[in-house]
């Protein structure tokens, strides 16, 4: 079986709508915007990550050595399947992406098919006898990490080489993960404040006047998914391909152009609602909130201050 190694260099926390918040003196850069790990720093964040991988790559390549496997170091720099694009706007985002839901689909997919770079110790497992080419892997994974008997308890070492780099180097995002849940919680109680709720009142109200009667985005975005599944239906799934609209019928095509009408048009209310009615709130209550929270967690926060 041929396995590729690939990195997705992913938020391990959910950031902030917004990413400043306008006070009295002017727009002011939010408390977590200090710290690494809270998706404010995404640039310093996966610069990190490449150079975290490295090691890992170096010390996976020493481990499989000492196993009598020769091992590639996988260069994180080829993680990057999708080209980088300029930030959009979110009225641009919303005219192309919609709501992350339908637009994915078809031939108007905002994703289109995703390159899988090659993994360079691919050729010199495909050269390995069978038996060979299972002792590679459990060398580098473990002999099953799948199984129960390979699952380890919390915070040690998994089994095989992999395992075993990831744990030897130390990463940029421990500090967030370790307020995982404080963090979690400051992030609920955004939501639930009073003037949030207030603001979200005046945003459905915006939404209804053009035409998209919902109570929260949630909402909005809920009711496409669910026009969307009949399009997806698993009987019918193995037959689509989500970046070919011609695998699709016709009736299927005509069901998913006017779902994809109806999503964009909707997207571009949400924002402009959003912008007349929630921006500002959140991001003052966001603001208060994550200096409360720095304020109680500064000295777990302080090696992520970047």
């Amino acid at each position: 079986m041929k396995r590729v190694a690939l990195g997705v260099t992913c938020m391990v926390l959910a950031v902030g709508v917004f990413a400043t918040s306008v006070l009295a003196s002017g727009p002011v850069e939010p408390p977590l915007a200090d710290y690494v790990g809270f998706g404010y720093n995404q640039d310093l964040e996966d610069d990190a990550f490449r150079s975290e991988e490295l090691q890992r790559q170096k010390l996976i390549q020493a481990c499989m050595a000492d196993a009598g496997f020769k091992y590639e170091i996988v260069d994180p720099d080829d993680w990057v399947i999708l080209p980088p694009e300029p930030e959009p706007t979110r009225l641009e985002n919303a005219q192309v992406h919609g709501l992350g839901v339908s637009l994915f689909y078809g031939e108007t997919s905002t994703l289109g098919p995703v390159a899988v770079p090659e993994n360079p110790n691919d050729a010199y497992v495909d050269g390995l006898k069978a038996k060979d080419r299972d002792a590679f892997y459990v060398a580098l994974y473990g002999p099953d990490p799948f199984s129960e008997q390979a699952r380890v308890a919390e915070g040690e070492p998994e089994p095989g080489c992999a395992g075993a780099a990831f744990f030897a180097v130390p990463r940029l995002r421990e500090t967030a993960e370790a307020l995982r849940v404080e963090y979690e919680a400051m992030r609920a109680a955004i939501a639930t404040d009073p003037r949030v709720t207030e603001a979200t009142r005046s945003w459905s109200a915006c939404m209804a006047e053009a035409g998209f009667p919902f109570p929260t985005r949630a909402d909005l975005v809920a009711a496409v998914d669910a026009q969307l599944e009949p399009l997806l239906a698993a009987d019918a799934r193995s037959e689509i391909n989500i970046f070919d609209r011609s695998s699709f019928s016709a009736e299927q095509r005509l069901l998913l152009t006017k779902l994809q009408d109806y999503e964009r048009a909707a997207a571009v209310s949400a924002a402009a609602c959003e912008e007349a009615h929630l921006d500002a709130v959140v991001a003052d209550v966001t603001f208060e909130h994550e200096a409360a929270f720095v304020d109680k967690f500064s000295k777990v926060l302080e090696p992520a201050r970047r």
